[in-house]
């Protein structure tokens, strides 16, 4: 708790996102969001840039950032960090991703299907069990 209570408070309306040259009664829309447009530009790979989208963005840098330090650290072999690197590592690996494909998974995925489907409760309806060609999402 003692992270939130440093945490700088602020405004629920932040008077930079409103365009005060603008009269409200003449065009609402620009008087409300013409100081956020002004601020930030829309991006030419966007068709819409909001508060999510940059949350987004930070939020990714965030996890690269984190992941990338993780790969620099040696971590004891075995342990969750280890694991979560190597796992990274892996993923950025994208010759060997292509190569191997879906390979390295097929006995678990396999072991899975094989189980079959849901259990069946009483008064259910029956459903048919799972098979390979459950991948494609074609009816039974």
């Amino acid at each position: 708790m003692t992270a939130c209570q440093n945490t700088p408070k602020t405004p629920a309306l932040d008077m930079a996102n409103f365009d005060l040259s603008v009269a409200p009664n003449a065009d609402f829309y620009e008087y409300a969001t013409g100081g956020w447009q002004k601020n930030n530009p829309l991006k030419p790979e966007y068709a819409r840039y909001g508060s999510f989208d940059i949350l987004r963005d930070n939020n990714e840098k965030r996890i690269n950032e984190l992941f990338s330090g993780m790969t620099q650290q040696k971590a004891e072999p075995g342990s969750v960090k280890q694991k979560i690197s190597d796992l990274y590592k892996m993923g950025l690996d994208s010759v060997r991703l292509n190569a191997e494909g879906a390979a390295p998974i097929k006995a678990a995925v396999d072991g899975i299907l094989a189980i079959g489907g849901p259990p069946q409760w009483p008064g259910s309806t029956p459903r048919s069990p799972i098979r390979s060609s459950a991948w494609a999402c074609s009816p039974t």
